[in-house]
């Protein structure tokens, strides 16, 4: 996370150089390294409970709750968001652990398809479990109206931020 000189330097630049609302200003930086931090916090629990990255948890999700069972490295990576390269190294790290196997595509020749081995079921859904159970333990400390808040306010910064509308002084 930022610390309290970094946001300070930050927003003192903010203030110079464009127009901005101080206290705006400092809860966006806030959110924003806020966001970090729980990100940072989720993906060592990950790896500490789970002994996987996020991004190998992300993919093994896609592919176990996709109904066919099978994916194209483009899907997982619009699936999971990450980009094709990150999709490339968690696949190889994946596959030499015996989780998925990669296969020829039956229509296209100049595809794969990803699997998960019967090892890889058996595995993603140990896994799966232990995640979907830390998604609760984490989410349960909030009451229902606080997580309606987070997920309304962060649908509406995504919004703003799809549609390129960053400017925008809509409420």
């Amino acid at each position: 996370m930022f610390s309290e000189q970094i946001i300070e330097g930050s927003i003192a630049f903010a203030l110079e150089h464009t127009d901005v609302d101080e206290a705006v200003m400092r809860d966006g930086l806030s959110i924003i390294a806020l966001h970090s931090a729980v990100d940072h916090a989720v993906e060592t629990d990950i790896q500490a409970r789970l002994g996987i990255t996020k991004g190998q948890i992300s993919v093994l999700k896609v592919i176990y709750h996709h109904p066919a069972g099978q994916v194209t490295p483009a899907e997982l990576a619009e699936e999971s968001d990450l980009t094709r390269s990150a999709i490339t190294g968690v696949l190889d790290a994946l596959e030499k652990l015996g989780h998925i196997e990669r296969m020829p595509h039956p229509s296209d020749r100049r595809m794969i398809l990803v699997v998960l081995s019967a090892s890889g079921r058996a595995f993603a859904a140990s896994c799966l479990k232990k995640h979907y159970q830390m998604v609760f333990e984490i989410m349960s400390r909030l009451t229902q109206r606080e997580r309606q808040t987070l997920l309304s306010s962060y649908a509406k910064v995504l919004s703003h931020t799809m549609r390129g509308h960053l400017s925008s002084t809509e409420d």
